[in-house]
């Protein structure tokens, strides 16, 4: 296998945490929904104080999640029951906006029955049904909210102004034509003891007209309780140490390869626009067998991060900086599955790098490095009479790599 470099993470304090999204499945995990704790991620002299004999607590010091636990709040905060709690701001469960917290449904409301309508209709002084109608028995919203703020229904300050209750089913009814729906990815966080600040960051689609979301839950019994969430605008994010500065210069995510041409290695990643990327590398060894693991050895990772201080050099280049990257296992750690052992890898290619270039497709190969040039796929085909890379080039500066699209 290739050398590796060195893993390297830099990750912001907890006004400002970044990271990627993941591109997890919108749909309702199963999974998730019986797992109401993140994956543990406990320093040493945490378990040194759950000793018996130790006679003074000592108070835990904050951890950076790790990119099992980010993986973990980006699943949470998809769900149909949690994603809403990212749509208002509040500095307090008593300020939350519930319409859009519960405006789809939030996971158990339900469509309007049959025999309700007429009760409906005569409440909300209507002839006929307009658009589609959820129907929230004021039990589940009880039982909704003290699970998931801690507090009661009646405390949430922010009346439901536009939803209609009936006295007879004791439920209130709610007509969306649409959907709020919005897809959060966590892209950092610490935790300290069982309180969490995470940062979300809407996918691709909003991330026009929607900020960061800056959101604090704490563990308790029943799962994760919402205790506060802020919009991370500009005035909020002033004076940040780090902070993503303009976009790269395409519309659709690009997928960019590293790798020799020889051997069986390479690294892949998809980078968006607003530098946010996600990737994998593999590496086999079909010799390096054994009894347990006659297929051989197979060297992997999963892994995501951000560029931060995105800037314009020239005409054809654009520069960045390395802000965030998280691996999805740590490196080292091996299992053996189905007649292969899997060893975690770094990110190689990216991991070790701290200044980034960009190459658009009409950069003069004249002026790119041989360095950089002898990763270039292109470069065994050219004829020379080719002036131009025509394709995009990411250039890791401080370990010389070059990742390349297909065009």
């Amino acid at each position: 296998m290739k050398k590796k470099a060195k893993f390297w993470a830099a990750v912001l304090c907890a006004g400002l945490l970044c990271g990627c999204g993941n591109g997890v499945s919108v749909e309702t995990s199963e999974a998730l929904k019986e797992q109401t704790e993140a994956p543990e991620s406990r320093t040493e002299s945490e378990k040194l104080s759950e000793e018996p004999e130790k006679e003074q607590e000592t108070p835990e010091e904050p951890v950076i999640l790790s990119g099992e636990e980010i993986t973990f709040f980006t699943r949470f905060i998809q769900e149909r029951e949690n994603y809403g709690f990212l749509l208002s701001e509040y500095d307090g469960p008593e300020d939350v906006d519930l319409e859009q917290v519960l405006y789809s449904g939030a996971g158990f409301g339900e469509g309007i029955p049959e025999e309700d309508i007429p009760l409906y209709l005569a409440a909300a002084g209507q002839e006929y049904l307009e658009t589609d109608c959820l129907k929230f028995p004021v039990q589940s919203m009880e039982e909704f909210v003290q699970r998931k703020l801690g507090i009661g229904f009646k405390d949430v300050k922010k009346p439901l102004e536009w939803w209609i209750y009936v006295t007879e089913t004791d439920s209130y009814y709610h007509e969306a034509g649409d959907t709020n729906f919005t897809l959060f990815s966590c892209v950092g966080g610490i935790r300290n003891g069982d309180t969490y600040t995470l940062r979300f960051t809407p996918e691709s689609d909003w991330t026009e007209w929607m900020e960061d979301r800056e959101t604090i839950l704490v563990k308790g019994e029943n799962g994760y309780r919402f205790l506060s969430n802020h919009f991370l605008t500009d005035s909020k994010t002033e004076g940040a140490e780090k902070q993503a500065a303009g976009k790269l210069p395409f519309e659709t995510p690009l997928e960019l390869s590293f790798s020799s041409g020889a051997g069986a290695w390479g690294t892949g990643i998809t980078l968006k626009p607003d530098g946010f990327f996600e990737g994998g590398y593999d590496d086999s060894n079909m010799g390096d067998s054994g009894e347990e693991y006659p297929y051989g050895t197979h060297y992997t990772c999963s892994f995501s991060g951000q560029f931060f201080d995105i800037k314009q050099v020239n005409e054809y280049t654009y520069s960045m900086t390395l802000g965030e990257l998280f691996s999805e296992k740590t490196a080292e750690t091996q299992w053996i599955e189905e007649g292969v052992l899997y060893i975690a890898a770094e990110p190689y290619g990216i991991a070790g790098g701290k200044e980034f270039l960009l190459y658009t497709p009409k950069t003069p190969l004249d002026q790119l490095s041989e360095e950089f040039l002898m990763w270039w796929p292109g470069r065994w085909m050219n004829d020379e009479t080719q002036e131009t890379l025509s394709c995009y080039g990411l250039y890791n500066k401080e370990d010389g790599y070059g990742f390349f699209t297909y065009e």
